[in-house]
């Protein structure tokens, strides 16, 4: 287990791995440190022949994440090879958990936007509570996308939009209320 000041927790019980951005006064936020630490994670759960099913959550109740942590763009992108070197590791996390043998749950609460909502689509599953707001929004700061060209219906969204216009869109697996939404997550990965 990692540490609860760390920006990632993981925790690991019964076969469940539950990855946390734990950022919560920057919305969860995902720093380049986070990034890396995000592939370095998804690698290391490929390896761990005790882990069945991964949830990625954010911590508190406010925000799965924010997307990337664009405060550090003026420092960690602004020369050519180091955007290069931060997209670098953006792509590693992605692939890492595009890839991960392990069935994966994205457990979204609050705002889910930006590289926030492209790692949760990455997962096999996204759970949303009726708090969920979603949306790609790099398009607005005009950075573009990592990974939405692979998601169909989504290259050019751009506005946060609420959980049930989501799952209209095909996108989200299961709309849920609140407090139904932890309890079926739960639930739901046990049945994995």
């Amino acid at each position: 287990m990692i540490d609860q000041d760390d920006e990632l927790i993981l925790e690991e019980r019964d076969g469940i791995a539950r990855l946390i951005l734990n950022r919560p006064q920057k919305r969860n936020a995902i720093g380049y440190a986070m990034w890396r630490g995000l592939g370095d994670a998804f690698e290391a759960l490929a390896d761990d022949p005790d882990v069945r099913v991964v949830i990625l959550r954010g911590a508190g109740d406010a925000a799965f994440s924010a997307g990337a942590d664009i405060s550090e763009f003026k420092t960690l992108r602004s020369t050519p090879d180091s955007r290069t070197a931060y997209d670098q590791t953006m792509r590693r996390a992605f692939d890492r958990l595009a890839n991960l043998p392990k069935f994966t749950i994205a457990m979204i609460d609050g705002v889910c936007v930006g590289g926030g909502a492209e790692v949760a689509m990455e997962c096999d599953v996204m759970i949303a509570s009726d708090r969920a707001r979603l949306g790609i929004t790099p398009t607005r700061l005009g950075l573009g996308s990592i990974n939405c060209p692979t998601w169909s219906g989504w290259s050019a969204a751009s506005a946060p939009t609420g959980q049930r216009k989501f799952w209209r869109r095909g996108s989200c697996s299961m709309p849920l209320t609140l407090w139904p939404w932890v309890g079926s997550t739960w639930s739901y990965r046990r049945r994995i």
